[in-house]
Order: structure tokens, then sequence, then C-alpha cells
């Protein structure tokens, strides 16, 4: 098992933390990881697992201070 720290240290990987989650989530063992490119994948994820993407959306929004960032179409939230 790995931990989103490990994997985000990992200079070689280029990852970037968008939003951490509660105190300690960054330290627990990943059980499960899929690819997406839905905008807002929460409601098919479940605790302990991980989904990654290709940042298609981060030009759209790459300011967001709240996560699920909204879907095309929805307004942007402030700093969008």
């Amino acid at each position: 098992m790995f931990t989103l720290r490990s994997l985000a240290e990992r200079s070689s990987l280029s990852l970037t933390v968008l939003v951490e989650g509660r105190p300690g989530a960054m330290d627990e063992p990943v059980a499960w990881v899929h690819n997406t490119e839905l905008p807002d994948p929460s409601p098919y994820v479940r605790e302990g697992e991980l989904t990654s993407g290709s940042r298609r959306w981060s030009a759209w929004c790459a300011g967001a201070t709240r996560w699920p960032r909204p879907s095309p179409g929805e307004p942007a939230p402030a700093g969008c």
C-alpha cells in the first residue's frame, strides 16, 4: 500500500495536491486507484480510494477555492 503523501512527494511525478482533505488523510493507505476526466467524481469515490486525471479542467478553473468544482455550464466560484 502507499499513501497520497508518498505520491505527492515524488518529484518525478510532478503532482499537485489541490485539496488535502481532513487532517491525516494524506497519510492513510490508498486502497484503490482509477483515472477519470469527470469534473467531480466524488459521487463515485469512497473513502480510501483515489482518482487521477489529466488536468483537463485546470484551465477552466485554476483558482477554485472549493471542491467539488462546478460542472461546465454552472457558475464558477469566486477565484475562477
